[in-house]
């Protein structure tokens, strides 16, 4: 963007202030911004009185404003902060996924690989241009990894770094960097001791959970093509929820709640030095590929020789090498396998107290089972340091509001659980939140409380300018922010715990049909 740049962002104000920019809003696609140079501008005919705070969660009406408010925000925060003579600058606006290895916001801080490479970019552009030159700055907006394509071709953002693959069909929307890894392959990632092979005939029949939108889907799909000219079954291709990544598949691979994925081979030999499960194999579906970032066509030429540059100086892992990966991930907490042995025979003596109790207050007993899992892993002994009981670890208290006079039995302790979780689905139902939004912020109300989740939204919209109405990729950055990553886990868990038994279906019909009695 030119124009006059009157001081220097500070990384924790791109990481606070900044993070989100308008992903909400992005999500319904609206047309609130045009380009002019680079950048993002508001169209001058919206007639945004700056000054107004930002008022109420994001809707497609009132996205623009929260951009303005945003954008006006930071102005300010440049003037007020600003040490240095006026100065030519620009902003590069990075549209970015947000996970546990491109980006993420560790203790206040932005981190991730592709933060870090457009960082170096960032100080390389700077350093170049010198005291007297144009100066760079990039802002990072998360948003999901489907949609970074499509967010960068309609005008929305300069560059996507989100380890994309060039294909064909994304070269016909964008154009692409140098390419900073070459010769990637997908492979299969399966749980260790299983015999893969290199022969793709492994894959027929099986299902195969992937990444929406990635280039995974798309090759396993000309994968089916050639197993039908066997006379082979095709791979059952799932694409998962767009809230869940690669390291998340990886981490249910470990668990060993799927038995296979399919991911970047880089992205895999990362991941598998700290998850002791996982087995990279020798079968991979493509080959030969090139990650690169993709470009809008608001930028000049001069800066694609820029980014084309510094690319091929930087290409070839020099960020993404297992020191900085170790340094990020020594220490993350790995979910559990909710379709383990002893948790499929827990998961299926439970089963019929779930469903009825579930289905008398609207919610999924798939659902419910992965509550109680998180909760206790199926222990109706289990006490928490709180005073929390049973299954489902409720307050007895609590569960004297909800009716329930004690927590002895099983019956009971799913009884109160259930209940809680309904009337705070149905709370924020109450507010005209869509359900699927209402039962991710009843999770964190439940393991947070309810109290604590009103603020975090209220910090949501006023000091993110992101929507207070939905869990992932918006008040999820402000419970990490305030109060470190266990809601965001929980919440994050309880989902891949959902998914897995929807997943093991057939698995626990089986077990269901054995008819294992609660005793």
């Amino acid at each position: 963007m030119n124009g006059r740049w009157r001081a220097w962002f500070k990384p924790v104000l791109i990481g606070v202030v900044l993070v989100g920019i308008i992903v909400a809003g992005m999500l319904t696609g609206t047309d609130v911004a045009h380009r002019e140079g680079s950048g993002l501008r508001l169209k001058p005919e919206m007639g945004i009185d700056v000054a107004e705070p930002l008022a109420g969660p994001a809707t497609t009406d009132n996205l623009a404003d929260i951009v303005r408010t945003i954008i006006a925000a930071q102005d300010e925060a440049l003037v007020t902060d600003a040490t240095v003579a006026n100065r030519e600058g620009r902003l590069l606006t990075v549209l970015i996924p947000y996970d546990r290895t491109r980006f993420f916001i560790h203790k206040g801080e932005p981190r991730g690989f592709e933060y870090e490479l457009v960082r170096q970019f960032e100080r390389s552009y700077n350093e170049r241009a010198g005291s007297s030159g144009e100066q760079l700055q990039a802002i990072f907006v998360p948003v999901p990894f489907n949609q970074l394509v499509d967010l960068l071709a309609s005008g929305t953002g300069d560059i996507a770094a989100g380890g994309l693959t060039i294909t064909d069909e994304r070269a016909r929307k964008v154009g692409f960097s140098k390419p900073y890894l070459t010769d990637v392959r997908e492979i299969v990632v399966a749980r260790k001791g299983e015999d893969v092979g290199d022969d793709p005939a492994w894959l027929s029949g099986r299902q195969i959970v992937t990444v929406r939108g990635s280039s995974y889907v798309t090759h396993l799909e000309q994968l089916n093509e050639t197993l039908l000219a066997r006379g082979l079954a095709p791979v059952d291709v799932v694409e998962a929820p767009s809230a869940i990544m690669s390291e998340d598949l990886l981490e249910l691979v470990n668990a060993g709640t799927l038995e296979a994925t399919i991911v970047d081979e880089h992205i895999a030999r990362l991941w598998s030095g700290v998850l002791d499960d996982i087995q990279l194999t020798d079968l991979a579906i493509a080959g030969g590929n090139n990650i690169a970032w993709a470009l809008g066509a608001s930028l000049s030429e001069r800066m694609v020789d820029e980014i084309n540059r510094f690319l091929g100086e930087a290409a070839q892992g020099s960020l993404l090498g297992n020191v900085l990966f170790r340094r990020y991930f020594a220490d993350t907490r790995w979910i559990e396998n909710p379709l383990g042995p002893e948790a499929i025979t827990e998961v299926s003596r439970y089963r019929p107290l779930f469903s009825k109790y579930a289905e008398s207050s609207g919610l999924d007993w798939r659902l419910v089972a992965a509550v109680a899992f998180q909760e206790s892993g199926f222990d109706p002994s289990a006490v928490s340091a709180a005073g929390a009981r049973g299954l489902m670890q409720v307050l007895p208290e609590t569960a004297r509001e909800l009716g329930i006079d004690n927590l002895d039995s099983p019956d009971s302790q799913i009884a109160a659980g259930v209940r809680y979780l309904a009337r705070l689905v149905e709370q924020y139902e109450s507010e005209g939140i869509a359900y699927r939004h209402a039962v991710n912020l009843a999770l964190a109300a439940y393991n947070a409380g309810p109290g604590r989740l009103s603020e975090l939204r209220q910090a949501t919209s006023s000091e993110l300018g992101l929507n207070p109405d939905e869990w992932f990729f918006n008040v999820e950055r402000a419970a990490a922010r305030d109060v470190g990553l266990e809601t965001v886990r929980y919440v994050a868990n309880v989902n891949k715990y959902r998914i897995a038994y929807e997943l093991g279906e057939p698995l626990l019909q089986a077990r269901a049909d054995e008819k294992v009695l609660v005793e």
